[in-house]
């Protein structure tokens, strides 16, 4: 009886739940359909990469130093990830931001979308085919295209100079719960996930995703994620990355042993994460960073997987102070100053944290 009478109050509070949920999402989605349905006011470009005509946004002056800024999974575009923060940083960089093949207005190409293609196949390819061998670039990823960033750093040392990881992938290779990482590996349960998300049967399986995820869903930028897969189908290029990537026990990639080979390499890190982010938690982060030399920590207060969305205006000025020469002195000055504490005294971690 007793378990009865607590089913039926479990029930009642989701269901109040699943209509704040919903209510949540619906004044969200009207965001995401502005967003998307406005046009892109920033310049545009196409080029051929290896037979494949990749779209990509060019900003800022030709004769500025390159930022080349890669979207993240989930963002289904260049656009859909970077656009409150490509205007500010044009103004001192000149800004490119491709959509990975398989998303935005460039097509998936008739191969497997994994990590290490677009690591070691299409980011040295579209770095040449725009123009930029040879240039120590400075690079910024979100999510899995931080993952794609830090690869790339790792295995083209020689071609960067800076990079910046947002809420990345590919620091520590634990996953989601059991259950996540199963259901990812059930045939075609992910797929027609996505199927779903593209019809209005979606909104039972958003209020699903809620139940599972519902510090994620609540993230504007998540929401803005769920409304852009359901009007472009990322799905193949996406899910090829997934099926990569996430194995019954957690993800297949983990840098996070390798990147004491940054410093060594001449590669300056920046890492951005939000405190909400609840795909990769701060805490494990934190302690990767503690392994890069002379690593910048930006921690963004309140945000989730993408800061760069929910505060553009503190994401724009700390990117921007970390890659001009001044912010880099200051940065080495300081660190020297605190590595003469005395032995046995914990090491300093340089940590930011909004004001």
């Amino acid at each position: 009886m007793a378990v009865a009478v607590a089913e039926r109050h479990k029930l009642r509070e989701l269901s109040m739940l699943h209509r704040k949920h919903l209510q949540y999402q619906e004044k969200m989605f009207v965001h995401a359909r502005d967003a998307h349905t406005e046009e892109v006011p920033f310049r545009e470009s196409r080029v051929d990469v290896d037979g494949l005509s990749v779209n990509y946004i060019d900003e800022g002056r030709k004769d500025a130093k390159v930022l080349l800024l890669v979207h993240g999974g989930g963002d289904s575009s260049s656009y859909n990830s970077w656009r409150l923060n490509i205007e500010e940083l044009s103004r001192s960089y000149r800004v490119i931001a491709p959509d990975l093949p398989g998303f935005g207005k460039t097509h998936k190409p008739d191969k497997k979308c994994t990590l290490d293609y677009y690591v070691n196949e299409f980011m040295p390819k579209f770095i040449e085919s725009i123009g930029l061998s040879g240039q120590k670039l400075l690079l910024a990823g979100s999510s899995m295209g931080g993952g794609i960033v830090l690869g790339y750093a790792l295995d083209h040392p020689e071609m960067v100079e800076k990079q910046i990881l947002i809420g990345s992938y590919g620091l520590y290779d634990r996953s989601f719960s059991r259950l996540a990482n199963r259901l990812a590996h059930m045939p075609h349960f992910s797929y027609r996930a996505f199927e779903l998300m593209r019809t209005r049967a979606g909104k039972v399986l958003d209020f699903v995703v809620g139940l599972s995820l519902l510090d994620a869903i609540k993230e504007h930028d998540m929401l803005v994620n769920i409304k852009e897969v359901r009007e472009h189908d990322i799905r193949p290029a996406f899910f090829d990355f997934l099926d990569d990537q996430i194995t019954k026990t957690g993800f297949r990639t983990n840098y996070s042993k390798r990147v004491g080979e940054l410093s060594e390499r001449g590669i300056q890190t920046m890492i951005v994460h939000g405190t909400e982010d609840p795909l990769f938690p701060i805490k494990d982060i934190l302690k990767v960073a503690d392994r890069i030399k002379d690593c910048k920590f930006y921690e963004m207060t309140g945000c989730g997987h993408s800061p760069q969305l929910k505060d553009p205006d503190s994401f724009n000025a700390k990117v921007l102070e970390f890659l001009s020469a001044e912010g880099q002195e200051a940065a080495r000055a300081e660190t020297s100053r605190r590595r003469r504490w005395p032995l046995g005294m914990k090491l300093f971690r340089w940590r930011w944290s909004e004001a």
